[in-house]
């Protein structure tokens, strides 16, 4: 039996202000116009991110109000930044280039803890992540969420993802949020994985 590690839902939980916390980020979000990604980690190639902005062009098109929020810094943001000039200036031939692959997780915390504070992980069906996914597509009764694997065109596949997820669910609302918390906290909240120990022992 894999028990995962747990996750403090008292601290990550849905904002009580969301307007008030995305408008500290940039005053060009609007939280009740905007569908709003949020990627918070270090950058490193391993995390993917090349592949969501390369996606960009292709998610607004199908959704022109789409922002991107990039929380943290590292060794890729140089090559991220080109990727960005690469992209506004047209060059797709440039941006190709820019592309890497994404290595696995041991376990999906990166899906996990948004979870918990209320928003849905876009994130490949591989080793880590596959257990917070099949738990996330159960409790929505949706298998798209395993769609988007490490072997197909990323670029494409996370565009019709992230498009997808925004036409379905209703993201921005405060009691879909709280369902949200509320399966991360079912599931995978330090008392939840602790009993799962204990059981180990009976």
């Amino acid at each position: 039996m894999a028990l995962p590690p747990g996750v403090d839902t008292r601290l990550f939980t849905p904002s009580d202000d969301r307007a008030a916390t995305l408008g500290a980020v940039s005053s060009a979000i609007n939280p009740s116009r905007d569908d709003i990604a949020v990627f918070a980690g270090r950058l490193l190639w391993t995390k993917g991110l090349q592949y969501v902005i390369a996606a960009l062009p292709l998610i607004l098109k199908e959704r022109p109000r789409f922002q991107l929020v990039v929380v943290g810094d590292g060794p890729m943001r140089p090559a991220l930044e080109k990727l960005i000039q690469a992209l506004g200036c047209g060059d797709l031939n440039k941006a190709r280039e820019l592309a890497a692959s994404v290595f696995p997780e041991a376990f999906g915390l990166v899906s996990i803890e948004p979870l918990a504070a209320g928003a849905l992980p876009v994130v490949t069906d591989q080793t880590g992540l596959r257990a917070p996914l099949d738990v996330i597509a159960g409790e929505l009764s949706d298998l798209a969420f395993k769609e988007l694997t490490s072997g197909t065109e990323m670029t494409v596949a996370l565009a019709g993802s992230v498009t997808s997820i925004l036409e379905k669910y209703p993201t921005r609302n405060s009691e879909f949020r709280e369902n949200l918390h509320i399966i991360a906290e079912r599931n995978f909240s330090w008392a939840t994985v602790a009993r799962g120990y204990l059981d180990l022992g009976k």
